[in-house]
């Protein structure tokens, strides 16, 4: 009968990993500490404060232990203050209290170009988003024409059916040498991808 739990867990368990939680999905799993209250995930950009608007919905933050990801190998602790409009971020609540958020940039790096709405970071395309109703945050400068080839970026975005990065955020940093590009890697070779 052991064995039995012990396989249904273990199926459970990974139908729930395969459940992602990119693009705003939401995932749940059972909480520690013995509460056994389910743990919910979750996966957008901040589009509002008086608590975090995420995919429309609120979330309480007072509470919420913060990640910056530019090394997934070594993501550092911050304040709820690195959590800013148009950030990218990843998250895991319970009754839409944040108990850990990870804020994630897709590229960071020197700008090579800049179009009418377009940019090019790291072989990236950058596409600013004109919507209305989620027009991409500019921080650090006011129009992509303020930005020169070789300017550091920070850009924060979900990509499109063309790979191309929709930014919700783009942030004009100084140069530290932290770069970063994340993203699906569509060929690979033997030295190449």
């Amino acid at each position: 009968m052991k064995s039995l739990l012990r396989i249904l867990v273990v199926i459970v368990t990974a139908g729930l990993a395969g459940c992602g939680g990119g693009g705003g999905e939401m995932v749940a799993r059972i909480g520690s500490g013995g509460s056994g209250a389910p743990v919910s995930a979750g996966a957008g950009a901040v589009s509002g404060f008086g608590s975090i608007i995420v995919n429309g919905q609120h979330y309480d933050e007072t509470s919420a232990q913060v990640f910056v990801d530019e090394r997934p190998d070594l993501p550092s602790a911050a304040s709820v203050d690195a959590i800013r409009l148009g950030s990218q971020i990843r998250f895991e609540h319970l009754s839409n209290r944040i108990s850990q958020a990870t804020v994630a940039a897709e590229v960071i790096g020197p700008v090579a170009s800049v179009g009418a709405n377009t940019l090019t970071v790291l072989s990236q395309t950058v596409r600013v988003n004109a919507a209305a109703a989620s027009p991409t945050v500019f921080d650090g400068f006011t129009a992509l024409t303020d930005l020169t080839a070789g300017s550091i970026v920070e850009v924060h975005g979900q990509r499109n059916a063309a790979g191309e990065i929709v930014a919700s955020r783009i942030e004009l940093r100084p140069a530290t040498g932290v770069m970063r590009v994340a993203g699906t890697i569509a060929s690979a070779a033997s030295d190449s991808f």
